[in-house]
Formats: C-alpha cells, sequence, structure tokens
C-alpha cells in the first residue's frame, strides 16, 4: 500500500496543515463528546420528570442527587464546548497564517522568476 506524501516541503505548508488538523480533529472528538453528555443530561431530564409525574420521588434527597447530577453534566459540558471553540479558533488561525505566508513568501517569488523565464523563452524564439 501506498502512503500519500503530505506536502510537507516547507515550514509554512506544514503550519497551514498543522493548523487545519488543530482544528478538525478535536472538533470531532469533542463533538462526540457533547453529543454523549446531551443524551445523559436528557435521559437524567426524562427520568426526573417520569419520577415527579408519577409521584415516586417524594424523596427530595433522590431528586437533589438527579439535578446535582444533570447540573454537573450541563457544566462539563459547557466546559468542552469552550474548548471547541478555542481549537477551532487557533487552528483557523495557524492555518491562515500558514497558507497566506506560504503564498506570499514561498508562491509569488515562484510565479515572478516563471514569468520571467517564460518572457526569455519567448523573446529567445520570436
Amino acid at each position: 500500500m501506498n502512503i500519500p506524501q503530505l506536502p510537507f516541503d516547507n515550514l509554512y505548508k506544514f503550519l497551514a496543515i498543522t493548523g487545519y488538523m488543530i482544528m478538525i480533529l478535536p472538533t470531532l472528538y469533542l463533538n462526540n463528546e457533547v453529543d454523549d453528555t446531551t443524551i445523559s443530561i436528557a435521559e437524567i431530564s426524562a427520568e426526573v420528570q417520569y419520577l415527579k409525574s408519577k409521584g415516586e420521588i417524594s424523596d427530595t434527597l433522590v431528586l437533589r442527587k438527579k439535578l446535582a447530577v444533570q447540573e454537573a453534566l450541563t457544566k462539563q459540558q459547557d466546559a468542552k464546548i469552550k474548548w471547541l471553540y478555542f481549537f477551532v479558533i487557533f487552528g483557523a488561525i495557524i492555518g491562515h497564517w500558514g497558507l497566506l505566508a506560504w503564498y506570499n513568501k514561498v508562491q509569488v517569488p515562484k510565479d515572478i522568476i516563471l514569468k520571467k523565464q517564460a518572457e526569455q523563452i519567448s523573446n529567445g524564439n520570436s
């Protein structure tokens, strides 16, 4: 099996690809984690509502425990979402900076050299 060669021939391309990986990979992982936490919160909320409607939750200690778990999961989810924002913003900044630096410092000079060579060839053939 042939593994494709990634374009890490200069620092700027490396920064661009790394920045976008920082933006995408943690987003996929944290999105899955947030979904799991949301499901857990919904299950606890549904259970509390069911027990309240049946009148089986007369013990306030049980209710308080369940609501405390729900609140802790909500705080945990909020923290994960903050990290998600951090990774998206940080990765986008690094990735965009890498692309702009690559274009301005590498690609533009190469285009100028290529244009001069093309002009020399066309002038030589005339």
